[in-house]
């Protein structure tokens, strides 16, 4: 059975039943809503007009930058426990003498300088690599003439269990490279750094910012 609505002048709008029923009473919703809405049931017959929910996927947070020249090591911190992602971008950097250059984890007691599970290398006009247990390094000779650029991606695995991926360029050269590796802090992560590995750096500024759920 139909329920038809004739138009004042013209044409109809017609309400269907299912051809077996059941029965079922629909209360409308009293008023016309806002734009935008929809009806939604309570389960129990009872319509009423909603707003659609809105997105509340993850964001990332900025925090502020910080400037690596005449540092041997610098710390970005404000990363709350509930952060699952930390990404840092980093532009310029250059160490002051001809070393390495690494980025590690860390906790209100500090950078941890030890228990990473790390492999790093590069592509270039030959292929190389190095492990590390110690930070997630730029492997080989960080030369004064290097200008490295590029990103680093650390995702909380489980606990205070984290892996990260960096990769970076260095202008002027045809070298990219990469390092990759997890560690497991001794408490909750609350910090990135960089450190010139015995070195200060020369130059370079960092971008960080942080993921949660």
């Amino acid at each position: 059975m139909a329920l038809r609505l004739n138009g004042q002048t013209s044409g109809y709008v017609e309400l269907e039943a299912p051809a077996t029923a059941a029965s079922n009473t629909l209360t409308l919703p009293n008023g016309n809503g806002s734009s935008g809405q929809v009806i939604q049931t309570n389960g129990s017959g009872v319509l009423s007009f909603v707003d659609l929910p809105t997105d509340t996927g993850a964001t990332w947070t900025t925090l502020s930058s910080a400037d690596l020249a005449s540092q041997g090591a610098v710390s970005v911190t404000g990363i709350p426990s509930t952060a699952t992602r930390v990404m840092v971008s980093f532009t310029n950097v250059k160490t002051a003498t001809n070393n390495s250059w690494g980025i590690r984890a860390g906790t209100s007691s500090g950078l941890q300088s030890s228990g990473y599970d790390s492999i790093a290398g590069y592509w270039g006009a030959s292929n190389g690599g190095s492990a590390s247990t110690t930070e997630w390094t730029c492997y080989g000779s960080a030369s004064t003439g290097f200008d490295w650029n590029g990103q680093i991606i650390v995702y909380k695995m489980s606990g205070n269990l984290w892996q990260g991926f960096a990769w970076f360029h260095y202008n002027g050269g045809n070298t990219s490279r990469f390092a990759h590796g997890e560690v497991s802090l001794s408490g909750t992560l609350d910090r990135i750094g960089f450190t010139g590995l015995g070195a200060n750096f020369a130059s370079g500024t960092i971008y960080p910012s942080y993921m949660e759920p």
